[in-house]
């Protein structure tokens, strides 16, 4: 089963799951196996962070070329 990340409400140290085992919160997210992962947190206010953590990091895109200069306004009195 993959794991979840979830963003927890501050002050939260740990999530316990339903699997019995508390999982620590770290950076305000905690990490656990989505089958551990207990119904209420949402109520309490939890939610989704991303998604399933451990994917493969995409491919960066390409940087973004300049445009071009505009004309030369007229010069003034």
């Amino acid at each position: 089963m993959a794991n979840v990340t979830i963003n927890a409400p501050s002050g939260v140290s740990s999530v316990l799951g339903l699997d019995g085992v508390f999982y620590p919160v770290a950076s305000g997210q905690v990490t656990m196996p989505q089958s551990a992962v207990p119904r209420d947190l949402f109520a309490a206010g939890y939610n989704f962070g991303t998604g399933p953590t451990g994917g493969n990091t995409g491919a960066t895109g390409a940087v973004g070329g300049t445009g071009a200069t505009g004309a030369t306004g007229p010069t003034g009195p």
